[in-house]
């Protein structure tokens, strides 16, 4: 393995990351702001089905907060693979790195649970 290749890829991937989770904070940030405006358009106009309506847009921040720990969890593990890859043989590594994706795809630990 080149460790140039391995720390240019996982470079690539974070990046592509990052730009992923900035835009799902803003994305996060308008849900915030349609979400306050239209509760307080609510109050002002005493219309319980708007004061619903923006209880229920509130509600839509929960996928951007599970997006945006995936993307998190993504990270430090993209950032620990080159480690693995440099510190073990081939072999090892491979092993690692295949536990460690394991963990990023199920959100578990430890993969054998």
């Amino acid at each position: 393995m080149d460790h140039l290749i391995i720390s240019e890829r996982m470079d690539q991937a974070l990046s592509a990351n990052r730009r992923a989770e900035l835009i799902i904070v803003r994305l996060a940030g308008a849900i915030f702001a349609l979400s306050v405006v239209s509760l307080v358009f609510a109050f002002w106009t005493k219309s319980l089905f708007l004061g619903l309506a923006a209880l229920l847009l509130g509600g839509l921040l929960y996928w951007p907060f599970v997006e945006i720990r995936k993307l998190r969890r993504e990270n430090l593990c993209l950032e620990a693979i080159p480690a693995l890859a440099y510190n073990y043989s081939p072999e090892r590594g491979m092993e690692e790195i295949g536990k460690l994706l394991e963990m990023v795809r199920t959100g578990k630990d430890d993969p054998s649970r």
